[in-house]
């Protein structure tokens, strides 16, 4: 699986360094639920930098056989983000294939 980083050098280094980390631990979730993704984009944006706290926005995509998932998050934290957004994919994709009966179901 290919991730691509959107405007992820707007992060701080550190920032940065656990941001891919954790996109990469949970896009190995994205494909047990899902075979043969070929790619996943993930963009990060800077909602609002005034004072001491940030808020981030982070849209997921993810580029399958035949389909393509999309969704975004927006929180104070950006690892909550990241998983907010990982599991609204998921959600999208159990609720995609979940009335196909020639879909070999392989996220339950």
């Amino acid at each position: 699986m290919i991730i691509q980083y959107i405007n992820a050098g707007i992060l701080e280094p550190n920032e940065k360094a656990d941001f891919e980390s954790i996109v990469t631990q949970l896009g190995e979730k994205i494909e047990r639920v899902i075979k043969n993704v070929s790619k996943l984009v993930v963009q990060v944006k800077l909602m609002s930098a005034t004072g001491k706290r940030k808020q981030y926005c982070v849209t997921l995509r993810t580029e399958g056989p035949g389909a393509v998932f999309s969704a975004d998050a927006v929180d104070w934290d950006l690892r909550r983000t990241v998983r907010k957004a990982v599991n609204e994919v998921e959600r999208e994709i159990t609720h995609r294939y979940k009335a196909d009966s020639s879909y070999r179901k392989s996220y339950l």
